[in-house]
């Protein structure tokens, strides 16, 4: 079984990508993120809450803040590292578990509850995953061939996570530290 999955941040706009990793058994999708502005930020933030709601699962974003004036499309960015849950009791009223702050360098960390989920998913309020209309839009298939089956293989587990200990940061992006990314 499958528990976790990663997309940047031009796949979590489309819900077909995390519908196919959730299908496959997905219970968190990891998103990193670098947005260069609030436009860019927001998308992600907004995308990210659908896709847990949608598919009932768990979103992690971080994305990268600071500046890097020398290099293209890198001179600021916008970003806040959060974890995204189902909107349903019993996770929190606004969707978000832990959040940090806006554009500060900073790590966060979180208890995800696989177990709860699995409940939501049957037994939940709103039930988005079990309730989804299979006769209009079958679960996709993921090729051989494809790209995410590749990725998905390396997660594979054979076990049903009942929790996960969660770490994560945005990155302060400066000169030195990423100077060798800067000459490729």
């Amino acid at each position: 079984m499958r528990t976790t999955e990663e997309f940047g941040a031009d796949f979590i706009i489309f819900p077909e990508i995390v519908r196919m990793a959730k299908a496959k058994g997905a219970g968190i999708i990891f998103c990193p993120s670098c947005t260069d502005d609030r436009h860019g930020f927001h998308r992600v933030r907004y995308t990210s809450h659908a896709r847990a709601i949608e598919n009932q699962v768990y979103v992690v974003t971080t994305g990268t803040v600071g500046s890097l004036p020398t290099v293209d499309f890198m001179r600021g960015n916008f970003g806040q590292a959060a974890v995204i849950t189902p909107n349903d009791v019993p996770f929190p009223p606004s969707g978000v578990l832990v959040e940090g702050e806006i554009n500060q360098h900073m790590i966060v960390t979180a208890d995800l509850d696989l177990e709860l989920l699995y409940q939501v998913r049957e037994s939940g309020s709103v039930t988005t995953w079990r309730d989804r209309r299979t006769d209009l839009y079958p679960d996709w298939e993921i090729k051989k061939s494809s790209l995410y089956r590749y990725k998905m293989d390396q997660i594979e587990t054979p076990w049903r996570l009942r929790s996960f200990n969660l770490v994560l940061f945005s990155d302060t992006l400066d000169e030195s530290t990423c100077s060798a990314s800067q000459e490729v």
